[in-house]
Parts: structure tokens; sequence; C-alpha cells
């Protein structure tokens, strides 16, 4: 069994004339894995689970049939954002296979499967991340010629409060976390540690802040190491300047047409399956958005002009008004 190439807790192997996919979990996020898997297996196209191991007392080691069509620069939706200008065919099927799950599994439930990204981080990271100092802290400045003043303290008290409910969602199976690197253009859908019933605005609120800045800039700027194999997106991040008190960010063009295509092809069609049984979408929507961006990284440990382009995105939509319908988001990041 030799390593042919590995991340720290993932990598592939070769085993005879067969190539594995390993990646390694504690227990709670194994069985989690496991549990999602099976949630996605007769929904989504995933790689074949071939096997699982205890390799001590609480680490296991689960090996998958490798997908031969992902390589280095090759096979992911990030590859498709580094060497494309306009949406073509292969996007398409990404869009197509969403649409078509989501509309099979929509229905309304009281358990999800993602609080691993969303209610267990509001008790979990957020008092380790942010310290009162910071919280008190008043911000004043402005987002492409949007002015913004917020302190994050308040937003954090209302996002408390909004993951302290016990309510219904509607809601999709999905694995609740589709990055450029979770998605194969084949397509193939990777990584299930929060697969299963996920509310369908929690879907879109991780998929919308990939498309308008984590994925063409955070995790490249800030999760380097899992980009090894997939370089070339970097000649395409993002640009963001910073000026006195103004900051200025530019979305890649591709991705905001991605997004809208998303919009109209994925997240429409299911609010026209709901009809008018979902008026508070928007309320679910910006506290699943506001935890995917001070949830992920310590956005006080950031760069300060990262730092500042978190707060303000976080402030214009946490705080947007008169938002009817999907579309106005969009008009938020012009």
């Amino acid at each position: 069994m030799r390593s042919i190439y590995k991340t720290y807790k993932t990598g592939i192997i070769k085993l005879g004339k067969d190539e594995l996919f390993y990646k390694i979990l504690n227990e709670k996020d194994f069985n989690s894995e496991v549990v999602g898997y099976k949630a996605l297996l007769n929904h989504y196209p995933v790689p074949k689970l071939l096997s699982y191991i205890k390799i001590n007392k609480d680490s296991y080691c689960m090996l998958f049939k490798r997908e031969i069509s992902v390589g280095v620069e090759k096979g992911l939706l990030v590859d498709l954002f580094a060497s494309k200008k306009k949406l073509e065919k292969d996007f398409l099927k990404i869009i197509k296979l969403y649409r078509e799950v989501f509309l099979k599994t929509l229905n309304q439930t009281k358990y999800i499967s993602c609080n691993i990204f969303f209610s267990d981080r509001v008790n979990g990271r957020l008092p380790k991340y942010y310290n009162k100092v910071f919280l008190n802290k008043k911000f004043s400045f402005s987002l492409n010629g949007k002015g913004v003043n917020i302190k994050l303290e308040d937003s954090i008290k209302e996002i408390q409060k909004y993951f302290k409910r016990k309510i219904f969602f509607w809601s999709v199976i999905s694995q609740c976390d589709p990055s450029d690197l979770n998605i194969a253009i084949k397509p193939i859908v990777f990584d299930y540690t929060a697969g299963g019933n996920v509310p369908i605005m929690a879907e879109f609120a991780t998929f919308f802040w990939c498309q308008l800045f984590h994925g063409n800039y955070l995790a490249l700027k800030y999760n380097p190491k899992s980009f090894t194999n997939h370089r070339a997106i970097y000649k395409k991040i993002d640009k963001v300047i910073m000026k006195k008190d103004k900051i200025i960010h530019t979305p890649m063009k591709l991705r905001k047409e991605f997004l809208e295509m998303y919009i109209k092809e994925v997240i429409n069609p299911c609010f026209y399956k709901i009809g008018n049984n979902y008026p508070d979408w928007f309320t679910d929507f910006k506290n699943f958005l506001a935890m995917r961006i001070i949830g992920v990284y310590n956005i006080s440990k950031m760069d300060k002009k990262d730092m500042l382009l978190s707060l303000g995105y976080l402030s214009i939509f946490y705080n947007a008004k008169d938002i009817k319908k999907p579309e106005d988001l969009l008009e938020l990041i012009d």
C-alpha cells in the first residue's frame, strides 16, 4: 500500500492495481460522515464506499473508490472556474443535478443534519473566536460604495436568538457544503459530514457565500493547502482593494453568472413548489449566511481589508430591507 499524494487527513493510496481515496476522521465526524453518505447515496452520484476501519482509540479511516476524473488541475468545479470564461454544459450538468434532487426531496422537517455548521458553532466557535474588545468595537466604512456601520456584538445577539428557536424548516437532501472542492464536474458530490435533511436556505446561503467571496478569495487565501493540486485558480483570485475607509471588492463575473443561474434554475423552482408557505425565508437565509461569514474563519484574525469586507457583507445582508425574492439579493452585490 503506497501513498501517492496526501493532505493532513486525506489522500490517495495504491492497493495492487487499484487506487483508493482515504479519509481519516475522529469518531464523531466518522459517524456523521457515514450517516450523511447513506442519506445521499440514493439521490446523488457519489464514489463507492469500499470499507472503513478503526485505526486507533478515536480515529477511523474510510476508503472510497478513487474518482479517476479528478486529478491535478482537473475534474472539480474549481477547475472549471480556473479554465472557463463563460457558463458551459459542465456548469449546467451540476445545476440540473441539484434542481432534480431538491425538487424531489423538498419537504418540511424539524430534524436537520447540518447543525455542525451552524447552531453548534454559535455556542462553540463564536465565543472562542471573538473577544469582548472585538465584539464591542464599532466599525464604520464603505463597501463597494455602500455605507457600513456595525458592532458585531449586536449581530451575534440576534443570531443567537434565531438559533435558539425550535422550528420546522423547508429542507432538501444535500450535504450543505457545495464548495468548489466538493463538487466534481462529472458531476459527483463529495464530503458528507453534514449530509441529510438540510434547510434549503442553509444550502442556498452556503452556495451564495461561496460564489460571492469565499470560494474565489477567502478559501484560497486562508486554506491554501486544500488547493495544492488545483493552483490554477489563484490566477483568477478576486481583487480586494482598501483605500482608507473604503473597500472595493470585484467578484468574478463567471461566479455571479453561476449564482444567477442557481437562483433561477434551482431555488426559484423550489419556491414555486412551496407556494406561499414560506414568508420568512429571508430570516432563515440571513442567519445561515451570517454563520458562514463569521463561523468558518475567525475574521478578527484576518488581514484588515478581509476582516472589514466580511463585516461589510454581514451588515449589508443581515440588515437588508424589502427583500421579497432571491433575485433581490443580487442587487446588493451590484
